[in-house]
């Protein structure tokens, strides 16, 4: 009695709104006016009247327009925030490097080069500093000239003397220094008194002047970016160039022309970057041939002028001890020192002609920003979640248009004998079928309105509060896409529009007269299920209502079971992301790294550190017990192959150990076969 209570009041309703409409359309007639008033009562009053149905559109089509927007422009802003830092900072475009170092002719023949606006030899190292009780790679790096890669400054004043250092506020908080302390620093962990001929600075003492931030490293300290693959060294040192002790330049940094004006991860910079790349490229091999001339031929013929000029220096200074009283202290020191220098020189000169003949082939590297570590993971991480919006926009979009089917459906089911008298009165089929249009339109507008506040603003936000984590940038940008908003509003707005006018495409056809009839139940039809009969009878009555209905709305049926799955896919895509960055630690460190500590030593003091480990272990109640331990030799190289270049750990086995790398590292290929370090072998992992 209650739905058909309710379904009498419908029809009052209805009828109500019929009289309206016809009285309203009389008076238009009469005064001229414009029947359009009729139809915009008409909106409001099915507006009003299926509330719940309209903010179903509005909700559904928000937050696929967010979604669809907002991962995407959250990584276009971490992309930009990040640009907008390298142009602050004027982070290098193009690191060209040799492997026997750049001189000023390099640096001159780069200059030149169509479209580079600046180009700067600079100064750096790998050294090594202590850092509590432990020793850690550091990166040593002149100040810029013309300030590429500025640091930026946090504390004090940059370095203007040769015994003065800024370092990165990473290693103040490591070291438990501040600004006014000493560090010390030494290339290949060699002492002031033992200091290699290729050291680019003098080791020493320097002072502490200034906190910096590397303009490169966008890293955050957190434990997030625990298990990413990090640079060359963990800290970087920035000293003036006074206190460069080299003839010849590590590297020469170049900023482009025009390069600051487009984002650094857009196809245009790529483009721009690599034109350039090309046109150092095609002076490449000149320079190199000529930096080759100049230490085969060049340094040797120096080495042999030095030396000769070292013993005439010297002689002269035989000639001065042969004055001396013969048998005297004094005469028998200068002896001992003069054979002790000439000693030493004849053996500087011997290394340098021995370190001249193993000289290979003088070799360039051209890198990009690519080659900054941290500039890749942004890189990666964006192109990781831009991979998620290309998906979760497809379900919402799917759910909307059968959610707007079925609206449309029903509406117009029940304003049947409205349509009819909208077509009496002489309404047609166009102006008709607006009305529902419109209705769609309208929810569509709203929700697409509300998910672009979302989606350019609110989720961005939401993934900085996940991006602080894994990066330190001074701030991040916000931005608007007017194309991504209007094709993602008009990707809902189609397929909600269109949906409702397939819905009211078969009433529109229908004539005014059967329009005002109620409708003629549809007529009985068996199922697919009852013809199988011996489940049929076994199933109970509302079992059997369920299915007739299941089988018989077709739509509604879809639109379920769609909605449903969108909605658990969803949920386990987001479970699998999770589970999967869970994974990866167990798995890195307790399948693939299998050793508990790496203790990285001083080639002269490698025997003393395996000897203070086993002692150290001997020791009772010491809380130390190593079990095993297997000898390796490990360093940084660069890795080259198809014009692009990788730093990457280089590690050495024994030949006699190899069989037993796999109690500390296992190897395997891409279909987890386990493999077997043979001689000869060389492995690269992902």
């Amino acid at each position: 009695m209650d739905q058909d209570r309710q379904n009498s009041l419908r029809r009052d309703a209805q009828n109500t709104e019929c009289e309206q409409d016809f009285t309203t359309y009389r008076t238009a007639q009469s005064s001229n006016d414009m029947v359009p008033t009729v139809f915009r009562r008409g909106i409001y009053r099915t507006i009003r009247g299926s509330l719940k149905r309209f903010l179903s559109i509005v909700v559904i089509t928000a937050l696929g327009v967010s979604v669809m927007c907002g991962l995407k422009a959250g990584c276009e802003d971490l992309c930009d925030s990040v640009d907008a830092y390298f142009d602050q900072q004027n982070v290098y475009d193009i690191n060209v490097q040799s492997t026997y170092g750049l001189t000023d002719d390099d640096l001159d023949a780069i200059q030149e080069v169509d479209d580079v606006e600046t180009a700067e030899g600079i100064y750096t190292e790998t050294a090594y500093t202590a850092v509590g009780t432990t020793r850690e790679r550091v990166v040593v790096q002149s100040l810029s000239k013309e300030n590429i890669d500025q640091p930026v400054l946090v504390n004090g004043d940059l370095p203007e003397s040769a015994d003065e250092v800024a370092v990165t506020s990473k290693f103040l908080k490591a070291s438990g220094k501040k600004l006014g302390d000493t560090v010390s620093f030494a290339a290949n962990d060699a002492s002031s008194s033992n200091q290699s001929a290729k050291d680019q600075f003098a080791a020493g003492d320097y002072t502490i002047t200034a906190e910096v931030l590397d303009p490169t490293d966008v890293s955050s300290d957190s434990t997030v970016n625990a298990f990413r693959a990090a640079s060359a060294a963990d800290y970087k040192f920035y000293v003036s160039e006074d206190a460069a002790t080299s003839s010849f330049y590590s590297a020469v940094h170049v900023i482009v022309e025009g390069a600051k004006s487009l984002n650094s991860y857009s196809d245009s910079y790529a483009a721009k970057i690599n034109e350039v790349k090309s046109n150092i490229e095609k002076i490449r091999e000149e320079r190199e041939k000529a930096r080759a001339q100049e230490l085969t031929v060049d340094t040797p013929a120096s080495l042999d002028a030095a030396e000769r000029q070292a013993n005439m220096l010297f002689g002269i200074e035989q000639d001065n001890i042969n004055r001396m009283a013969e048998g005297s202290d004094e005469r028998a020191q200068a002896q001992a020192d003069l054979d002790q220098r000439r000693a030493a020189a004849d053996q500087q000169f011997a290394d340098a002609r021995a370190e001249l003949s193993d000289l290979g082939e003088c070799t360039w590297y051209i890198q990009d920003r690519g080659n900054i570590a941290s500039y890749s993971s942004v890189e990666s991480d964006s192109s990781s979640i831009e991979a998620i919006a290309t998906v979760f926009p497809f379900i919402f979009f799917i759910v909307a248009v059968l959610i707007s089917l079925t609206t449309a459906t029903r509406m117009v089911e029940e304003e049947r004998t409205l349509i009819g008298l909208y077509k009496a009165l002489g309404y047609s089929r166009g102006r008709i079928l607006s009305k529902y249009v419109d209705y769609a339109l309208w929810a569509c507008l709203i929700g697409g309105v509300l998910g672009n506040i979302i989606g350019f603003v609110g989720l961005p936000l939401f993934l900085f509060t996940v991006f602080d984590d894994m990066y330190s940038l001074p701030q991040m940008l916000l931005s608007y896409d007017i194309v991504s908003s209007i094709v993602s509003v008009a990707l809902f707005a189609v397929g909600v529009v269109g949906a409702t006018i397939i819905a009211c495409r078969h009433e529109m056809a229908e004539t005014p007269a059967s329009l005002m009839r109620p409708k003629a139940p549809r007529a009985g039809s068996r199922i697919l299920l009852e013809r199988i009969g011996f489940i049929w009878r076994r199933m109970g009555f509302l079992n059997k209502v369920a299915a007739r209905n299941l089988f018989r709305y077709k739509k509604r049926a879809f639109m379920t079971i769609f909605g449903i799955a969108g909605c658990t896919a969803l949920v386990i895509c987001g479970m699998g992301i999770r589970d999967t960055s869970v994974a990866l630690s167990p798995k890195q460190y307790g399948h693939i790294t299998r050793y508990d500590l790496l203790a990285v030593a001083n080639p002269d003091d490698f025997s003393q550190t395996c000897a203070a480990l086993d002692e150290r272990s001997a020791v009772k109640d010491s809380g130390v017990t190593v079990t095993s331990t297997l000898p390796i030799m490990t360093d940084n190289v660069t890795f080259t192959f198809g014009g692009k270049s990788e730093t990457v750990q280089l590690i050495v086995v024994p030949d006699d150990r190899t069989n037993d790398l796999d109690d500390y590292v296992r190897l395997e290929d891409e279909s987890k076969e386990p493999l077997s370090l043979r001689d000869g072998d060389v492995y690269l992992g992902k």
